[in-house]
């Protein structure tokens, strides 16, 4: 919930909420930057039980209109784009198209499934987990997060890019684990990152996205 409106519902793997958050209002556009975030207050359901409701105070002259950007209904793990009022809203202004001349060499490309598994802890111990990780083009991780949900994951991963000030990620890779559906691509846009891989296919609106906003799709 952020004051002024609610926003959305989300099904989540506890844990690193703050970075959920800031990389989920990244990607809806209400946000640009850490500081436009004020204070998150989280309810305490009491004992071991993880906070259920975040209310987002956002900074001052960080304007937000609800209308039209509730999600009416739980955004889940396999959710994608489900639940936006409009159609109207997976329009995005070619202004975000990428011009980036990273290149990554392919040796590069073929390591990352085994660099993001080492990162991957809880999906060791409970095989139930999606990842999403970013790589400098040379292949170095430079964070990696775990969700139930890999747009989740995603949001997790771009709010400790926001937290280091490290967004617009230019020149880096993405990698994710599962298919790449067109939120994924709609996330990695906004966050302008050029190149994004994974263990999954692609979605046909994915593709779309890509060849649309000079994405690399692997």
């Amino acid at each position: 919930r952020l004051c002024g409106g609610s926003l959305t519902v989300t099904m989540r793997t506890p844990g690193r909420d703050a970075e959920l958050i800031a990389g989920f209002l990244y990607a809806e556009g209400i946000i640009r930057r850490a500081a436009d975030i004020a204070a998150i207050d989280f309810n305490h359901p009491g004992g071991k039980k993880p906070p259920t409701r975040a209310r987002v105070h956002l900074a001052e002259g960080v304007a937000f209109t609800p209308e039209g950007r509730e999600r009416h209904f739980a955004a889940h793990s396999a959710c994608g784009v489900c639940g936006t009022t409009s159609l109207a809203r997976l329009a995005l202004p070619e202004s975000l198209r990428l011009d980036d001349p990273v290149r990554v060499r392919p040796e590069i490309i073929h390591a990352l499934p085994e660099r993001m598994n080492k990162a991957q802890t809880t999906f060791h111990e409970t095989g139930g987990l999606h990842a999403a990780a970013l790589f400098t083009a040379g292949g170095e991780l430079l964070a990696a997060r775990e969700d139930i949900g890999r747009h989740n994951a995603l949001d997790k991963l771009v709010g400790t890019q926001l937290e280091a000030g490290a967004v617009p990620c230019a020149g880096r890779i993405l990698f994710v684990s599962g298919r790449m559906s067109y939120e994924i691509l709609q996330k990695a846009l906004m966050a302008r990152i050029p190149v994004v891989a994974g263990v999954g296919a692609p979605s046909s609106l994915a593709v779309l996205l890509a060849g649309e906003f000079r994405v690399t799709l692997l």
